[in-house]
């Protein structure tokens, strides 16, 4: 069984970043996709975690997930654990990435 993670995005504009805002932002998965836990330790390598501490509510953040060179957006990608086992799954994929202790 795997690790259920639900994905949201933001996309970020030279306009939406003058104005301290996102031009755009929603669920890319609302169900969650499952992850085995080492796709999700790899994934965790190249994201930071909302969160210096273990906690339950954390998510993961990949930034610059997505650019567009030729209008200057650019694509963020958050991962959030769906259930509490999952969250638990989540916080050892932080630690085995070093993002945590």
């Amino acid at each position: 069984m795997g690790i259920q993670i639900r994905t949201t995005f933001e996309i970020i504009t030279p306009d939406s970043a003058e104005h301290g805002e996102a031009a755009e932002r929603g669920w890319v998965d609302e169900e969650g996709t499952e992850y085995g836990f080492r796709e999700l330790v790899e994934l965790a390598r190249s994201g930071a975690v909302s969160s210096s501490d273990p906690a339950p509510s954390a998510w993961l953040t990949v930034y610059k997930y997505d650019e567009d060179y030729s209008t200057g957006a650019v694509e963020n990608r958050s991962y959030h654990p769906v259930s509490a086992r999952d969250a638990r799954y989540f916080a050892k994929a932080m630690q085995a990435a070093g993002l945590w202790r």
